[in-house]
């Protein structure tokens, strides 16, 4: 009496269980199947039972599962690794088995199989490497300094390149506060950055570190906090090291204000124009003469804030300079300006610059020149030139 019991027990135990019990014999064939096999691959008991199970395994993992058939006709239970099973759809999945050999047992006499779709755990595994295979890649072999610090600012985790740049080693790098680092013209900058960061918000901005060998390095910062939860556990820190764009700033800079410099001493009037026709520059001595702020015209296109000049010798100069990239000298009377004007234009990579010099003043001196010469030259009575002084 007991004994049918059990065996009703075990009978209802397997044929519920949320695993696939199979019996197969050493060909592979299957001798018992589970009811479980069709609510997680599709078949119905009666569909595999005497077919091979061999059939509907995936051809790369044949090999290894003919190697383990091998094995167990000598081990008594054998934990199978991962291998993938054709469903009913079509499609394949991840299973998990434990191969028991009870060809001894005289009720059994097979390989007991309990097996489980693990499909869902091998892709989240996969998903967890690839996860951890781009952190890899975007933290340790990042060109640019990368490390990690906890919510007090205290570093947890760095990358070569934080050692490469600053020239202090990993260990004494992890366990110090940042500030160690910061320069002190710049701590109270880093410091609101991080108490924003630590606030919730991502905040990128320009700092300055004292490296190793006490030298001052521009590094720009982004900081990015890491969520655990609904709390902040730590901030992610990228740095690339701006050094020499800092310093080659800083070089065109004063390059600029020593040219400008230059070119405001300069007492021809000048300036310049782009390929736009627009005013790039312009001399102290060009806005005295036409008494207009420099400022106010710069990237003002010359034709259309000085539309007359469209019909002058100048204009049609200036574009002869633009196209043919030669330098013209030449001179012209501009009647807007009731001035006659010495111009020489050049050509350079972005546009053309113009020098100007009124010659009106000049060339009035030099024709009245002429016409005392002239009259000088008719005249038979001797003829003297003084200055003021009679001299």
């Amino acid at each position: 009496m007991n004994s049918t019991l059990t065996s009703e027990f075990y009978s209802t135990i397997i044929q519920h269980s949320h695993d696939m019990i199979t019996i197969i014999d050493p060909s592979g064939n299957y001798k018992y199947v589970s009811n479980s096999v069709e609510l997680h691959f599709g078949f119905k008991p009666s569909e595999l039972v005497g077919n091979n199970a061999l059939h509907h395994i995936h051809s790369d993992d044949l090999p290894y599962i003919f190697e383990l058939l091998e094995s167990i006709k000598i081990q008594k239970q054998i934990k199978v690794k991962p291998f993938r099973y054709l469903h009913q759809n079509g499609s394949w999945r991840w299973l998990g088995m434990v191969l028991t050999n009870m060809l001894d047992n005289p009720i059994i006499q097979g390989y007991v199989t309990n097996s489980r779709d693990i499909t869902e755990e091998i892709e989240l595994a996969r998903m967890r490497e690839k996860s951890e295979a781009y952190y890899k890649a975007l933290f340790f072999n990042h060109p640019d300094l990368v490390f990690t610090m906890n919510e007090n600012g205290l570093i947890n985790e760095s990358n070569d390149s934080v050692s490469r740049v600053s020239g202090y080693l990993l260990e004494e790098v992890v366990g110090k506060h940042f500030t160690h680092y910061i320069a002190t013209s710049h701590l109270q900058e880093a410091m609101q950055a991080f108490r924003k960061v630590i606030s919730g918000g991502a905040h990128t901005f320009e700092t300055r570190i004292v490296n190793k060998k006490q030298e001052l390095l521009d590094l720009s910062v982004t900081l990015v906090p890491v969520w655990l939860g609904n709390r902040i556990t730590a901030v992610h820190c990228i740095a690339k090291d701006i050094t020499q764009i800092k310093l080659s700033e800083r070089l065109l800079t004063e390059q600029a204000a020593q040219l400008s410099n230059i070119l405001g001493s300069i007492t021809e009037a000048f300036f310049a124009l782009n390929k736009e026709w627009c005013f790039t520059y312009a001399n102290r001595t060009f806005a005295n003469y036409f008494k207009v702020p420099a400022g106010n015209i710069i990237n003002c296109n010359i034709w259309q804030n000085s539309p007359e000049l469209v019909h002058t010798l100048f204009y049609h100069k200036c574009l002869q300079v633009m196209v043919t990239g030669e330098a013209i000298e030449f001179e012209e009377y501009i009647e807007t300006i009731q001035a006659t004007t010495s111009y020489k234009i050049y050509p350079f990579e972005d546009g053309i610059a113009v020098c100007f010099t009124d010659i009106t003043a000049k060339n009035t001196a030099q024709n009245e020149l002429k016409k005392l010469s002239l009259v000088a030259s008719k005249t038979t009575n001797g003829v003297i030139i003084t200055d003021k002084k009679e001299k």
